[in-house]
């Protein structure tokens, strides 16, 4: 896959990173090797990139003409993105502090 043009530039992560830096809210999570203002910045432009793959993905949920099992394939490639928004979403330790975690399943 060719490389892509990030939604957010490397400038404005750390224009971001360094207002982070500045919140004692933000950098309260911060210990040993892990920079929360760095890792937040960070999670929020992949984030961004991750949302412009979903909407690519998009149509092709919403595509009339696929069958049950090209739907499903589609659903699949999805979770691939969901999974790495997911991923950015706990990246962040203020992020977790929140976010709920996903409930159990509920009885049917």
């Amino acid at each position: 896959m060719a490389s892509r043009q990030p939604v957010v530039s490397a400038q404005n992560v750390e224009a971001l990173r360094r207002r982070l830096a500045q919140s004692p809210r933000i950098t309260a999570f911060s210990s040993g090797k892990h920079d929360e203002a760095e890792a937040l910045a960070n999670a929020m432009a992949d984030l961004a990139d991750a949302s412009r793959d979903y909407l690519e993905l998009l149509p092709g949920l919403l595509d009339d003409r696929l069958t049950a099992d090209q739907v499903v394939q589609e659903l699949i490639g999805a979770m691939g993105v969901f999974a790495h928004m997911r991923y950015h979403l706990e990246e962040s330790r203020f992020v977790r502090t929140l976010l709920p975690p996903l409930p159990p399943d509920r009885p049917s």
